[in-house]
Formats: structure tokens, C-alpha cells, sequence
């Protein structure tokens, strides 16, 4: 073969691979990059000037090349708007981290951790895609510099570039996937969760651990040849823990998340029985016939849960209560308590506890049924008849030889009556003043602000007594004044009051649970001590019809009232006596 012509071949071979090379290279050239977003580099013991910054824009630079990369400022402000849609509570790594790719509208999402662990750098990529899909690549440097953690990040990363993932020599491929999605341990370190994609050392007996909540670990020794691409799916199983249910009483059958539960045989389980649970919440549901169906949740989180007993509540009993036509308005009364009114019936039904015995009697008024005993099965039923019913109403006492007065309320005239059983004690307080002097324009007023006392009041007649000080004022000023008893002339600096009564009043009612207006009338004598600054105290004597009125508030045996009181006055050149507010907080028994 001439010279010439292979130099002719050699120049065509060179221009075909120089046109095969455009080829290829041109749709390379415009192909869009795929979108990705590089979260903050995890650094850990290294904390050298510099070093960290330098690492960081070396895997940007290398990313750049082959991804459309979001800026570090766009993805500050996705994971901002992530916490704000996601609450700080709920914004864990992964949620966050698929808030913030789903807001940037990214394909990939590159992660990094730099751990220095005493022997070397641990250097970790992880690569996660849109459908969840995580591939790691790990190694470990020892003696490492800047220079060779660059050149490993290199490569690490260009092993997890999209499409037939790159196998380095000596290495071989492990894509591990869980049903349901399980974390991942390689010989005990933290992988991730899968799926998951592993780029390992072959030859190398590698022991996989895969846990989830609630479930059986997974684990298994993969020793994988060069270059090999594996994949093992793992279906872990769900754990399971045991526990017995009884009730009182037994024989209730069992539904266990809306499902009867069923033995071997196919029949119906009965307490007391044994379950084997999975782990997790479980709906739990007892039927005995004749009782209350009853529920629970079951937690099932550890192998061995003991026992757990559950009483059953009987459905109540139907009670038929039967009373003469006489009597169709009568209260029933179960253990001496209101129970039911008959309501113009002469057969009415009760519902009422069953397994328990009940005491039943009737009454209308006065009139009262003898008592009977009734004990009813679940969802039963009895009949009880009351036929006897007695007048207990008490012997009326002798009224006594008395003519009371009569007096005339809202235009009748009625007499009054020395009627009513009850007695109360009470703790009082009056406000009233005395005025002095004839000349308005300097009249002195003694007043008795609240003045203490105590009350008794037994049927229709009560006592009040009053003791205190008082202040004295001319013209709505606090002072001091003179006072002649007609052989000298003292200065009265302070002054006091006693005050007793006596009056015929409104009874007290027999029932407590109604508010009511109360009044009363009668007399009470009023002594004044005026002391004076040299010559010992004076007094001042009146005494005068009065009446009273007010509102009275009562709760069980205790009762407050606020009356107004008004002296029937006594006046004359010296003074006058001018009524006021009283109020009483009283007990009636």
C-alpha cells in the first residue's frame, strides 16, 4: 500500500470522527439542564478558616456544570415560605426539604455532610429525585486536605449524575426498597430512608439494616461483585403484641376494629380471651346480650400488654307502676328520692338500674302509699301496684284563745295569725340618723352608718338589737358640737347608739327555694350616748312605733334581705329620730 493513500485514510478517519463528535456533542450542547437546588453543606469538627467556604463553591461549581442550579438566596426564601405553610412544629427535614423543591419546581435535591471523624473526613453526597427516590454515595479520607476532598466530592458527585449511574472500579450498586418505607443502616451507619440508591465496595460483606415503626427489623449480609447493580425489595413484617380481655360478666363477644373476631374454627371469640394484636391503635368493642355494648382503645405497643377488664353496664329495667284512680297524680319515689309524678296516669313505666334492689313508694299530698321492694333483670321488666294510701298529714294543733287584730294587704282585711313552726337567727346591720335642733340651716345630724347587731325571730315575733358609733355632721361636715343639758355646756366630741325592737313580723316559709317581699311592724327604743370632752357622757332616750319592709333571697336553710324601716316619728324642738336600710343575713331551722 502506497504512502499516499494512507495518509488519504488517515485524513478521512480523522474528518469522520471530527463530524461524529459535532453530532453528538451538538445535542448535548442543547439540551436543557435539569433544575436542582444544593442545601447548606453539614459540616461537623471542621471549623478550619476558609475550608468550608472553599468546599462549598467547589460542589456548586461542579453541579453548575451538569444541573440548572436555584441561588442561595431563592432557596433561603423557599424554606422560609416552607416553615410559614408547614408551622415550625411540622417542618421537619424531609417535609420542609419537599415543600421547598415542590416551590422552586426542582428535579433534584443535592445534600452534603463533612464530618470529621478523627481518622479521616467522612464525606457523604445524597442525590433525592421527584418521586422520593434517594442515592447516596459515601467515602472516607484519610489524611484528607482541601485538595483530596475536592477531588472525592468530584467524584462522588459525578456518580450520582441522572440517568445509568456511573459504577467506579472497585464499587458496585445496591438500590434498596421497603414496603412501607423503612430507614436504612449500613454496617450501623444512617443511610436514609428508601428507596435508596447505595454505591458500596464490592467483595465486601455489607450488613443492611431496615427499620420502621411498629415493624419487624429487616436485616441481611449483600457481598456484591465488581461493577454489579443490585436490588432488593424487603416486606418487613408488622409486629405484633398480646393481650387478654375479660368482662364481668364473661361470654361478650369481640370486635377488634369493627371486625368480630373468630377463632380457628371460624366461630365467635369469647371473654375471657387472648389477642394477638399488631402494633398500633385498635378499635375494641364488647356485645353481651342484655347489656351495654362496650368500647375502648387498645394501644398495642410492646410485646406482653397483661390483662384488661372491662365491667359490662346492664341495660335498665322496664318498671310498671300501678296507682288507684284516686291517686293518678301521684310522685313516685325510688330510695326515698322524687323519681317520676304519674301525670293523671293510672299505669305508667319507669325505666330503672337493673340488677339492683329498689325501694318504690307513692304519695299525693298528704296521702302516702306503703313502700315496696322491686330487683328487675337486664332489659326486664316487673310490676309493682300501690293500693293503700294513707292520710299522714299531722293532728292540726289547738289555735290559741287569742283575737288577733286584723289588718287590711291589697284591700282585704285579714287577721293576723300566730302561725308557722320556724325559728332563725340572724346578723344584722342598720344605717340610720338622728337630727338635733330646730334651725335648719344649723341642723346637727348623729348618723349610724351599718350600725352591728343580731336578730332572733321565733313563729311570727322577732327581736333585733343594734349597738354602735356614729358620726356627727352640720351641714354634711364631720365636726364636733355643744350640748347643754341646762346647767352646763360640753363639747360632745363622739356619740354612739343602742338600738332594741320588737315586732310582729311575716312568718317563715316552710319551703326555701322561693324569693319573697317580708314585713313586719312594732315598736323600738333608741338610747343616744353623746360623749363629751370633760365631763363624762349624756344620753338621749326615744322610743316609737315602727315598720319595715323589704325583698328576702333564700338558698336551702340561709336567706339574705334588705329592708327599709320607717319610725311612726316622735319629733319635738330637739331632735327627731329618721329611719333607714337594714340588711340581715340569717339561718332558719
Amino acid at each position: 500500500m502506497s504512502l499516499n493513500y494512507k495518509l488519504l485514510m488517515n485524513i478521512t478517519k480523522k474528518l469522520f470522527l471530527s463530524i461524529v463528535y459535532l453530532l453528538l456533542a451538538f445535542p448535548l450542547q442543547a439540551q436543557i439542564k435539569p433544575t436542582a437546588m444544593l442545601l447548606p453543606i453539614y459540616f461537623v469538627d471542621l471549623d478550619k478558616k476558609g475550608l468550608q467556604g472553599s468546599l462549598n463553591n467547589h460542589v456548586q461549581t461542579e453541579l453548575s456544570a451538569y444541573y440548572e442550579l436555584k441561588s442561595e438566596k431563592e432557596i433561603e426564601q423557599a424554606r422560609d415560605a416552607a416553615i410559614d405553610k408547614l408551622s415550625s412544629e411540622n417542618c421537619t427535614e424531609d417535609a420542609c426539604v419537599k415543600v421547598m423543591g415542590e416551590m422552586l419546581d426542582v428535579e433534584y435535591t443535592f445534600s452534603l455532610e463533612v464530618i470529621d471523624t478523627g481518622e479521616g473526613w467522612d464525606l457523604t453526597a445524597v442525590r433525592q429525585d421527584l418521586d422520593g427516590v434517594s442515592s447516596r454515595r459515601n467515602e472516607l479520607c484519610k489524611n484528607c486536605s482541601l485538595s483530596k476532598a475536592r477531588k472525592s466530592l468530584s467524584g462522588m458527585l459525578t456518580a450520582l449524575r441522572p440517568g445509568e449511574m456511573l459504577i467506579q472500579r472497585g464499587k458496585a450498586s445496591l438500590r434498596l426498597e421497603a414496603t412501607p418505607q423503612a430507614q436504612v443502616f449500613l454496617d450501623g451507619r444512617d443511610q436514609g430512608k428508601t428507596p435508596l440508591d447505595l454505591s458500596v465496595d464490592a467483595r465486601k460483606p455489607l450488613e443492611v439494616f431496615m427499620v420502621a415503626e411498629s415493624y419487624n427489623d429487616f436485616a441481611e449480609i449483600f457481598v456484591l461483585k465488581p461493577g454489579e447493580k443490585r436490588k432488593k425489595h424487603a416486606k418487613l413484617i408488622r409486629k405484633r403484641g398480646n393481650i387478654r380481655i375479660t368482662s364481668n360478666p364473661a361470654g361478650a363477644t369481640i370486635y377488634i376494629d369493627g371486625k368480630l373476631e373468630l377463632d380457628s374454627q371460624s366461630k365467635a371469640v369469647l371473654t375471657p380471651a387472648d389477642l394477638r394484636l399488631v402494633y398500633g391503635d385498635h378499635k375494641l368493642k364488647l356485645q353481651l346480650k342484655k347489656y351495654e355494648d362496650s368500647s375502648d382503645t387498645l394501644t398495642i405497643n410492646k410485646k406482653n400488654l397483661g390483662i384488661k377488664i372491662y365491667t359490662l353496664k346492664p341495660k335498665p329495667g322496664r318498671l310498671i307502676v300501678r296507682v288507684p284512680a284516686v291517686h293518678t297524680q301521684a310522685r313516685i319515689l325510688l330510695e326515698g328520692n322524687y323519681f317520676g309524678k304519674m301525670n293523671g296516669n293510672i299505669v305508667k313505666n319507669f325505666e330503672v338500674t337493673a340488677n339492683v334492689s329498689h325501694t318504690l313508694s307513692a304519695e299525693e299530698g298528704s296521702f302516702k302509699s306503703e313502700t315496696k321492694t322491686v330487683r328487675i333483670e337486664p332489659d326486664g321488666s316487673a310490676k309493682v301496684e300501690f293500693e293503700d294510701f294513707v292520710d299522714s298529714s299531722p293532728k292540726k294543733k289547738p289555735v290559741i284563745p287569742f283575737v288577733w287584730p286584723a289588718i287590711s294587704l291589697d284591700g282585704i282585711t285579714k287577721n293576723l295569725e300566730w302561725t308557722g313552726d320556724k325559728q332563725s337567727v340572724m346578723l344584722l346591720g342598720q344605717s340610720s340618723s338622728v337630727r338635733l335642733g330646730y334651725n335648719t340651716t344649723r341642723e346637727i345630724e348623729l348618723n349610724y352608718f351599718l350600725l352591728p347587731g343580731i336578730g332572733f325571730q321565733w313563729k311570727r315575733l322577732r327581736f333585733e338589737f343594734y349597738q354602735g358609733p356614729g358620726s356627727i355632721e352640720i351641714n354634711n361636715v364631720d365636726t364636733t358640737f355643744y350640748y347643754s343639758d341646762g346647767s352646763t355646756i360640753q363639747e360632745v366630741i363622739a356619740t354612739s347608739a343602742t338600738i332594741n325592737k320588737i315586732f310582729y313580723a311575716s312568718k317563715l316559709p316552710d319551703g326555701f327555694s322561693v324569693n319573697h317581699w317580708i314585713w313586719s311592724f312594732g315598736y323600738e327604743d333608741v338610747e343616744l350616748t353623746l360623749a363629751t370632752k370633760l365631763d363624762g357622757n349624756r344620753t338621749i332616750k326615744m322610743s316609737q312605733p315602727v315598720i319595715d319592709g323589704g325583698y328576702q333571697w333564700n338558698w336551702t336553710e340561709t336567706f339574705y334581705n334588705l329592708k327599709f324601716g320607717w319610725p311612726i316619728r316622735q319629733s319635738s324642738t330637739n331632735y327627731s329620730y329618721v329611719g333607714g336600710l337594714s340588711m340581715g343575713l340569717g339561718y332558719v331551722w
